[in-house]
């Protein structure tokens, strides 16, 4: 842009035909892209729907009830606790309590199961992997070179969020055509 001779009656690199046209193609790829993102203002069935901001997928009822309740069952909690165990003396002190088990985002994560040697193994990502391999390799011997050839995470990360949505992209196309010809492996 900088280099630009001021006698060439051609104009500015970016309004030849050819740069037009290339342009308007990205443009287009742009839209197209952005249109295939599922927004979460667009849904017209309930405005007070949660959605998560990762994948645009709305919660389940389960869900959203826990993430909008979450500060009135907590300070329910500690009340029923007061009233069991010291008004009442219905429970023990020290026994064991009950955890509100709250469900958030994390449980909507889509969840891959691995079958070897007849053993279902839950796959998931885990947030300090690479802390627990580092671990491990001083006392066994890892090649990490090998290791780190293989995807770290049930979905790879260019293709799902963190929490196991997958990501609208050209990638993702080619994954579920890939998935379409792929031969479905039979489990004995």
């Amino acid at each position: 842009m900088a280099g630009i001779n001021v006698h060439n009656d051609r104009g500015h690199k970016a309004a030849r035909p050819s740069e037009v046209k290339e342009a308007c193609k990205d443009v287009c790829n742009l839209k197209a892209a952005f249109l295939q993102f599922s927004t979460p203002f667009s849904h017209t069935s309930v405005p007070d729907d949660l959605y998560c901001l990762s994948s645009g997928l709305p919660t389940s009822s389960e869900v959203s009830a826990d993430m909008t309740q979450f500060r009135d069952k907590g300070s329910v909690a500690p009340e029923t606790f007061l009233q069991s165990r010291i008004v009442d003396k219905t429970l023990a002190f020290h026994s064991p309590m009950k955890k509100l088990c709250l469900k958030t985002f994390a449980t909507m994560a889509v969840k891959k199961v691995a079958v070897c040697k007849q053993k279902s193994v839950q796959v998931k990502a885990e947030r300090n992997l690479l802390s627990s391999i580092l671990l491990l390799s001083q006392k066994v011997d890892i090649d990490l070179e090998k290791l780190f050839s293989y995807p770290m995470s049930p979905l790879p990360w260019s293709l799902a969020t963190a929490d196991g949505g997958l990501i609208k992209t050209d990638k993702l196309q080619l994954l579920h055509h890939i998935e379409r010809k792929a031969i479905p492996d039979t489990v004995e």
